[in-house]
């Protein structure tokens, strides 16, 4: 092909491109390549548009080449980034999105994709530094400005937040993701009303806006709304992170009607507090004359078999037995009908097995007697709110400081590794986290214990429901089952509640929390025996 038939044949591919007849855009673009391989721009549109169709790998290799041809191409970098981050290579795309935002300052689309993937991988203020860039550039621009106030959101300025999001909202009325984010901004700052009408908000834009009414459901129900907020919460099945976990059976949903004497699967469904939590409901399903069966997470097993009511108890890698109706744990609340008033309260609904609960007790015996305090300061890493619940060992440094404590690590997981800092050493820390295989063994174990004090995790919702005196230190904007405000939990009575004034701020909660332990350790000095917490 000579030159001339070159530019008419990419400009041929182009106006395919843009009119979306993509399989003749690439043939053109194919012949042009065959007759020049070395051609930069039939390189990078041809990359581009196999990213368009998902070929992100292909995409890559042949826009990496046209830059290595032409490397000033702003475009070819920016789009480079876009293949790079939709393979998850987020650090290449922060470099590729750089490279575009040097080679053209004025760049928006590159500064707010660029902080799009700093904020993914971690980066808030530089991803934050990168948003302002873009808005300097375009200060009207929705969209950027509603990813800034996530950005800063994620930080914990909250004020700010709303505020970007408001200006986004005057610029983007009709966008129900804006309201959405608004409302998710209100709600961690407090102002669960406000934020319950800008969730309301966004469904009157898009009434079948899933993430809307997941958003609805959690405000109801932080703010004692039970009947809705509960009827909210099924729409999480058609959320699409739901959609392949959920359990899809033969046999019909259970309605909540009577059961006479029919057998119904109740099935775990998200974390070990969650089932934990809503093991509560296990009699309740027995006494409308269901035969229970309970399926749940192999951790679990022998805990929930300590609730008599349910006749098998079946781990989620084991085969099931033959049943005629099944329901969700977490969907109980919504058949059964619960409202604050009604919240089913029995204390305890589970046990600690009592010969294991002798074998810990050997265990943790102190010489001269001590108040025995667990530990636990961190929740699962994987959960989507974890930096807001979790906390390293030495925040808690100033509990170390209560006379006549002994302290005892309950913590799983990655956290765990944190006893064995010498800087945390002032706790004189026994680190039992090695013997306790499941739940039962930490239920065992609580039960020699006088109190625990731990973050918003499943241990909080192991002792509440052994009746097993507890403090949970909860953050600013607290999850949904704690309600607000209050110091206590119609949930688990025994549990006490310690909570956040300010968003992010855990030095006066820990503080409070310090206080009341030497209180309490000086009440048992005095009394010469144990004390509740």
């Amino acid at each position: 092909m000579d030159p001339a038939s070159i530019q008419q044949s990419l400009h041929q591919a182009t106006v395919h491109h843009r009119a979306g007849r993509l399989g003749e855009a690439e043939k053109l673009y194919r012949t042009v390549l065959a007759a020049q391989p070395g051609n930069p721009v039939a390189l990078h549109l041809l990359g581009t548009l196999a990213g368009q169709v998902g070929r992100h790998d292909a995409a890559a290799e042949l826009i990496r080449r046209a830059i290595a041809i032409n490397p000033a191409d702003a475009d070819a970098h920016f789009n480079l980034g876009v293949s790079l981050a939709e393979l998850g290579r987020l650090g290449e795309a922060v470099v590729a999105y750089r490279q575009a935002a040097a080679l053209r300052p004025q760049y928006l689309e590159a500064h707010n994709n660029l902080a799009l993937c700093l904020q993914k991988t971690g980066e808030i203020d530089a991803a934050i530094a990168s948003f302002r860039r873009a808005l300097a550039l375009r200060p009207d621009n929705g969209e950027v400005l509603n990813n800034l106030g996530t950005a800063l959101k994620e930080k914990g300025e909250s004020k700010e937040a709303i505020d970007t999001y408001r200006r986004a909202m005057a610029l983007r009325p009709g966008d129900p993701g804006v309201h959405l984010n608004l409302g998710l901004g209100l709600k961690e700052a407090g102002f669960v009303e406000e934020a319950i009408a800008s969730y309301r908000q966004a469904l009157r834009l898009s009434p079948d806006y899933v993430d809307a009414h997941y958003a609805l459901a959690w405000a109801l129900l932080l703010n004692g709304e039970y009947p809705e907020g509960w009827a909210q919460y099924e729409c999480r099945w058609r959320k699409q992170e739901w959609i392949a976990l959920g359990r899809h059976f033969s046999q019909p949903r259970w309605d909540g009607g009577g059961l006479s004497g029919r057998r119904i699967l109740l099935h775990a469904e998200q974390g070990f507090g969650d089932t934990v939590h809503f093991a509560r409901y296990i009699p309740l399903v027995a006494q409308r004359g269901g035969r229970v069966i309970v399926m749940c997470q192999p951790a679990l097993k022998r805990l929930l078999a300590s609730v008599a009511s349910a006749e098998q108890i079946v781990a989620a890698d084991e085969a099931l037995p033959d049943f005629d109706l099944h329901c969700p744990l977490l969907s109980l609340p919504y058949v059964m009908g619960t409202t604050v008033g009604t919240i089913p309260a029995s204390i305890p609904y589970l046990h600690a097995e009592p010969e294991l609960a002798r074998r810990w007790q050997a265990k943790l015996n102190v010489d001269p007697p001590a108040l025995k305090v667990g530990l636990v300061w961190a929740g699962s890493p994987g959960n989507p709110n974890d930096a807001n619940r979790s906390l390293s060992l030495r925040q808690l440094a100033p509990l170390a400081e209560a006379p006549g404590v002994r302290f005892f690590s309950l913590q799983k997981g990655p956290a765990a590794s944190q006893t064995h800092d010498p800087a945390n050493a002032r706790f004189h820390l026994v680190d039992i986290d090695s013997g306790l295989n499941d739940f039962a063994d930490t239920a065992a174990a609580l039960a020699n214990l006088d109190l625990l004090i731990t973050v918003d995790t499943s241990v909080a919702h192991l002792a509440g429901s052994l009746g097993h005196p507890a403090w949970v230190l909860l953050p600013h904007s607290p999850d949904y089952r704690w309600l607000r405000e209050r110091e206590d939990t119609s949930w688990y009575p025994t549990l006490r509640l310690f909570r956040q004034k300010k968003p992010r701020q855990w030095e006066e909660v820990i503080g409070r929390v310090a206080q009341e332990l030497r209180s309490v350790a000086g009440a048992l000095a005095r009394n010469g025996g144990a004390t509740e917490g």
